[in-house]
């Protein structure tokens, strides 16, 4: 399988990239990829990582290009962290500075336990480290998992889209990330 991965200044590409490892991975840095005529047809996965130097919510001009990107193509991707506020926002879900930084292992309740991402679990422990929170999906995304902080997981109810808010690459043999990750990729390419 063929994964595009669009780097925004992730900190945490070594342990992404470990978990794909059995995947033919390319990266591109975001200040680097051509968002007006992206060349990923034989891209089977975009995935765009936490990070960024600039939040979403307050550079919405900065972002324009990735906004459009997110609302146009038709290859699968998912959003990890800041990549989840990018797709949250490319579809008008709202996204709110949080008064302190989420850092660490947390619990996630699942809403859909019965959905293919989660094989029945009702919840999972992911890694989180982010300061921003989606409070809420807005068709046409629908949210699969909550924590006290806001939505989790979410998905475009037409596209093969996904969302996670936390990263699930860290700490992906002792929580349910790398699990998750794995499961995720599969699901969102059907393969």
């Amino acid at each position: 399988m063929n994964i595009l991965i669009i780097d925004n200044g992730s900190h945490s590409l070594t342990p992404l990239l470990d978990t794909l490892k059995a995947h033919a991975v390319s990266i591109a840095t975001l200040s680097d990829f051509d968002f007006s005529a992206p060349s990923t047809a034989l891209t089977d996965l975009i995935i765009v990582p936490g990070a960024s130097q600039y939040a979403i919510v307050d550079n919405p001009v900065r972002f324009a290009k990735e906004i459009h990107f997110v609302q146009q193509t038709t290859t699968p991707l998912l959003g990890i962290c800041f990549g989840a506020e990018l797709l949250a926002h490319a579809y008008g879900s709202p996204i709110h500075i949080l008064s302190d930084k989420v850092s660490g292992v947390r619990e996630v309740d699942v809403l859909l336990p019965h959905h293919h991402l989660f094989a029945g679990k009702v919840q999972l422990q992911v890694h989180e480290s982010h300061r921003y929170s989606i409070k809420s999906t807005q068709p046409p995304l629908k949210t699969l998992a909550v924590s006290d902080t806001g939505v989790e997981i979410f998905e475009h109810t037409s596209k093969r889209q996904l969302g996670m808010q936390f990263h699930p690459e860290s700490l992906a043999h002792t929580a349910d990330g790398g699990w998750l990750l794995s499961r995720a990729v599969h699901y969102l390419t059907g393969r």
